[in-house]
């Protein structure tokens, strides 16, 4: 698959995976949510899944734009605005994003389901914003 084909699939893969939060946050109560593992287990990956692939997308960029690796997941963000990749505000907030990545990838079992629920609830503008910057960037390529 050529990269832009790639970078195309995973724009894709983001916007599925906002879409999916996006529903679970209409369909599912707090109460139901927190009465049920399952559910609380289908957002957090669909969290971790979203917030890893906004990683890769921006690592991705990153290569593919020759501007060096970040040493870190947050250090992606804010490379991507160092470089007007993307705004340096939107940068600066999608930082939370690398920083949830690590606690759901790490220490899941101690997350704050009050954070979690509204996170998916209220929080997911910020990606849906890098998910509408990268659609416009060239590398989006035509499919």
């Amino acid at each position: 698959m050529p990269p832009e084909e790639r970078f195309g699939a995973l724009l894709d893969a983001l916007e599925r995976d906002l879409a999916t939060l996006r529903r679970y946050a209409v369909e599912v109560s707090w109460d139901a949510f927190v009465r049920s593992e399952d559910t609380q287990n289908m957002v957090l990956f669909g969290l971790y899944r979203a917030s890893q692939t906004a990683i890769d997308l921006g690592q991705r960029l990153l290569a593919g734009r020759r501007l060096g690796p970040a040493d870190t997941y947050t250090g992606v963000f804010d490379r991507l605005g160092q470089h007007s990749v993307i705004e340096v505000e939107l940068a600066t907030r999608l930082r939370r994003w690398a920083g949830l990545r690590n606690v759901l990838a790490h220490i899941y079992r101690l997350v704050d389901l009050e954070t979690i629920y509204a996170t998916q609830a209220h929080d997911l503008g910020d990606l849906e914003s890098y998910l509408e910057a990268l659609r416009a960037l060239p590398e989006a390529g035509e499919r």
